[in-house]
C-alpha cells in the first residue's frame, strides 16, 4: 500500500505537462510562450485554455489526456488565485494577452481549490486539517462561503469574458483522507465521507452558480458543476487497490486524471 501511494504521487508531479506541440501546461506566460500559442492558433485555429491553481493542473491533465483537441494550453500555478494573487502569479499577464488576442482561445476553463473559498467557524480560511478525522468530542467546524473572495474571482472572470467564452468549473468534493489513515485501514476498507465534509462544497457550488446566474449582461461567462459531472462515489472513486485516484487529500493522481477526465469529456466537448 505504501508503495502504491508513493508511486502515484511521483506520477502526479506534472507541473509542466508538454507534448512538444500544442498541448502544454505552463505556470505563466512570457514572450516565448505567447509566440508558441499564436503559432498553434495558426495551425489549429482557436484553442482551449485551462486557468487556475493546483486543481487546474489536475484539470489540464484530465482534459489533455482524453480530449481529441490538438490545441490545449494550461496556465496554472499552485497557490495562485485571482482573489489574492502573489506577484509571481499568472492572472494579470494572462488577461493582458487575451485582451490583445481575443480569438486565440474559443474557451477558457477556470478552476481553483474549493477549500480556499470557504471560511471556518472563526471566519478564517479553511485548512486541509479542518477536514481530517476529528476526536469524538470535537465538533466539525462550521463552514461558510467566503463571499468576498468569491466576488473577486467572479469579477476577474467577468473581465476575461469580455474577450472570449469563460467557464467557471466548480469545486470537486475533496475526500481529505490521510496516508496515515489509509496505511492503518488498508485499501479494502469501506471508505465513506460524512455529510459534514460534503456539505460545504455543495454550498459553494450553489453560491458560484447563483453569482454566475446574475451575469445576464455578460453571456460569455458560464458555470459548470464539477460535483454533478463527476458524481464522485468514494466507494469506487478513491482506490481500487490496484490504483489510487488521489495523490493527496484533494488532488487527483495520474490515474484519477484519466478516470475523471473520461467522465468530463463524455458530457462536455473539450
Amino acid at each position: 500500500m505504501y508503495r502504491l501511494i508513493s508511486d502515484v504521487k511521483a506520477a502526479s508531479l506534472h507541473l509542466q505537462q508538454d507534448n512538444g506541440a500544442c498541448k502544454f501546461n505552463v505556470e505563466k506566460l512570457d514572450a516565448d510562450i505567447e509566440s508558441r500559442i499564436l503559432a498553434c492558433m495558426k495551425i489549429h485555429g482557436n484553442g482551449i485554455a485551462v486557468l487556475g491553481g493546483s486543481h487546474a493542473i489536475d484539470l489540464f491533465g484530465a482534459i489533455s489526456s482524453i480530449s481529441n483537441s490538438s490545441f490545449i494550453v494550461g496556465v496554472t500555478q499552485g497557490y495562485c488565485r485571482p482573489h489574492n494573487p502573489p506577484s509571481f502569479c499568472q492572472y494579470d499577464g494572462f488577461l493582458k494577452f487575451v485582451s490583445k488576442n481575443k480569438h486565440v482561445f474559443k474557451r477558457i476553463i477556470y478552476e481553483q481549490t474549493g477549500r480556499t473559498l470557504l471560511l471556518d467557524d472563526k471566519g478564517e480560511e479553511v485548512t486541509n486539517s479542518s477536514f481530517l478525522v476529528r476526536p469524538k468530542n470535537e465538533p466539525f467546524p462550521v463552514m461558510a462561503v467566503n463571499q468576498e473572495r468569491l466576488t473577486k474571482v467572479y469579477e476577474y472572470l467577468l473581465e476575461l469574458a469580455n474577450y472570449t467564452n469563460v467557464i467557471w468549473f466548480g469545486p470537486r468534493i475533496e475526500p481529505h483522507i490521510s496516508e496515515r489513515f489509509m496505511l492503518k485501514v488498508g485499501c479494502k476498507f469501506q471508505y465513506a465521507l460524512s455529510p459534514e465534509k460534503i456539505a460545504p462544497f455543495n454550498e459553494l457550488d450553489k453560491a458560484i452558480k447563483n453569482i454566475i446566474q446574475r451575469s445576464d449582461l455578460q453571456p460569455g461567462l458560464d458555470f459548470i458543476s464539477q460535483i454533478e459531472l463527476v458524481n464522485f462515489d468514494i466507494s469506487s472513486d478513491f482506490t481500487s487497490c490496484k490504483k489510487l485516484y488521489w495523490s493527496d487529500g484533494n488532488h487527483w493522481s495520474a490515474h484519477g486524471e484519466r478516470l475523471f477526465g473520461q467522465r468530463l469529456t463524455k458530457l462536455i466537448s473539450f
